[in-house]
């Protein structure tokens, strides 16, 4: 399978569509539609029935991550997902790494709401997705700040993390650090993952009283 052509198919990810509408939105021709269509149903993305195809978000999202394997940038991915995409993007690149993951955690008293997060043995990543370029450090570090409020109130409430990380990925940023919280770009998260034992000590939220 070609990257690009799998790449431009995102175009046309919608909950229900025709096969000539997804056709028209992907502008993939017709000698290379077929092929598609069947690489899709063989990696089981999305749900035919006669003309129609049914797409989930995770469809979506697992595409994207096969376009990545196929030599698509994971910027040139998120682009054509939005920002509900692109949480659920960060959170299935989270579970590919072995991390338990979670979406839009809410928590009470006070209420608070945290993106992605994703536990490991006894620590936790914080993630706050922000689907844009952000090269302000000025705003990012008012997020930042955020963050670590959300990250010490999650240890709180969870006795079993002995400390968390707050993260904020964004779409594209060349400023990698903003109050002592890590900035990633989108197409780095993969190399932040992987680069996980390596990481300043500096940047971990420990509890409190443990």
């Amino acid at each position: 399978m070609n990257g690009k052509l799998l790449f431009n198919s995102l175009r046309g990810f919608k909950e229900s569509i025709s096969v000539e509408e997804f056709q028209k939105l992907t502008k993939i021709p017709n000698h290379n539609l077929d092929e598609l269509l069947c690489y899709l149903k063989q990696n089981g993305i999305g749900y035919f029935s006669e003309d129609h195809i049914e797409f989930s978000i995770s469809d979506k999202v697992k595409t994207a991550v096969l376009a990545i394997s196929l030599g698509i940038t994971m910027e040139e991915c998120s682009r054509l997902l939005n920002w509900r995409d692109f949480e659920f993007f960060v959170y299935e690149i989270l579970k590919n790494f072995g991390y338990k993951a979670k979406i839009n955690l809410h928590l009470t008293k006070p209420h608070l709401q945290i993106d992605v997060i994703g536990e490991k043995q006894d620590f936790a990543l914080l993630i706050d997705c922000k689907h844009w370029k952000y090269d302000n450090i000025s705003s990012l570090n008012v997020y930042a700040k955020k963050q670590k409020i959300r990250t010490n109130f999650f240890l709180k409430k969870n006795r079993k993390i002995l400390f968390g990380i707050p993260v904020i990925v964004t779409l594209h940023s060349k400023i990698k650090n903003a109050e002592g919280v890590h900035v990633v770009s989108i197409d780095k998260f993969r190399s932040f993952l992987n680069e996980f034992d390596f990481l300043d000590y500096g940047y971990r939220i420990y509890r409190e009283n443990p």
